[in-house]
């Protein structure tokens, strides 16, 4: 670049006028360097451990890859935030101190085309039929209630309107999560493969984030919340909550994210399950989903339906134990380990 505009500097004729700047001295440029990355935010060198999963959950994460084509992490992670909903829906998970609310927190960061909405859609599905379920109900018992109403007679004591049980939000914001809390179900899940609208809106915009880190901690940790407003009906009492977390976001998001300080500091994502995997655009084509993969991920759907369904019906708590094993090789266990 320099030697290009010493050739046009010193090629003036006659009538050229003097250049009004100087060019440095030296013949070259000082050699390119490699760009540092961001702190905490490089991608990992390992798979995703599928090995790790139990074999129903390995065989649903599998028949999604197969059928969307994309990173093994993105279907795993999926499949994993979604087991976490049924089985920590009213569990308590046994710590080395006291029993503790069971809580995942999954964060996915993929390349949009990467076929993270695909994966989350099929993971979801079972999710989703419940949701639906839970919505026709209520539009049943609204119609009964409005029958009510209207056949009152003059000065009876109108019936409460029924609140629309629900357990999912998909626009992952503290109000939303509160509001959805209060609806009843004992369990909450933050899913959404649009992250951006978390980590770049207002629920962590500079005069927000701290609070927001802070909430995000409390249901992590399992406490209660007390949150009075006027006009609001009772004290505004929330209950220790489980509560399943999987946000899918764009890497440009790293620096928002994994690059803050200030987020690193505050725990919130210490306390998330991350995962970036390789691309695999580029080296996919296109293929039918065979019978045992579409019976694969049939399975786990039903599985996962009637599992929430149960769970609504039944709300008896139970412990999800330590093995012996684990409090062997848990830092301070018996064994004295360091693993």
């Amino acid at each position: 670049m320099l030697a290009r505009i010493r050739s046009l500097v010193g090629r003036g004729d006659a009538n050229a006028s003097k250049p009004n700047f100087s060019v440095p001295s030296g013949d070259t440029a000082p050699p390119p360097q490699e760009p540092v990355p961001l702190p905490h935010a490089e991608p990992p060198t390992t798979a995703f451990p599928l090995e790790s999963l139990t074999p129903k959950l390995r065989s649903a994460a599998e028949a999604i890859v197969r059928k969307t084509q994309g990173p093994a992490a993105i279907a795993a992670q999926s499949v994993l935030s979604v087991a976490s909903l049924v089985a920590g829906s009213r569990a308590k998970v046994d710590t080395l101190g006291s029993p503790a609310t069971a809580t995942v927190a999954c964060v996915t960061i993929a390349l949009s085309g990467e076929r993270k909405s695909a994966a989350d859609k099929i993971a979801k599905t079972g999710v989703n039929r419940v949701i639906m379920r839970l919505r026709k109900e209520h539009e049943i018992a609204m119609a009964r209630h409005k029958s009510e109403i209207a056949s009152a007679g003059r000065g009876e004591e109108k019936p409460s309107a029924p609140v629309c049980p629900s357990f999912l939000v998909t626009e992952p914001t503290i109000e939303g999560a509160f509001k959805t809390i209060a609806s009843g179900c004992g369990f909450l899940g933050w899913f959404t493969d649009e992250a951006a609208s978390f980590w770049g809106g207002h629920s962590m915009s500079k005069d927000q984030r701290a609070k927001t880190s802070g909430i995000v901690s409390k249901f992590w940790d399992g406490d209660y919340f007390v949150r009075p407003r006027a006009g609001q009906e009772g004290d505004g009492y929330l209950p220790p909550t489980a509560t399943t977390i999987n946000l899918m976001f764009q890497p440009t998001l790293i620096r928002d994210t994994y690059g803050d300080e200030f987020l690193i500091g505050q725990g919130i994502l210490a306390r998330m399950l991350p995962c970036w995997p390789v691309s695999n655009m580029g080296n996919r084509k296109y293929r039918r989903p065979s019978k045992e993969d579409e019976a694969a991920v049939s399975r786990f759907h039903d599985e996962v339906e009637a599992a929430l369904i149960t769970t609504l019906e039944d709300t008896t708590e139970r412990l999800l134990a330590l093995s012996e094993d684990a409090l062997h090789r848990a830092p301070g266990g018996r064994g004295g380990g360091d693993g």
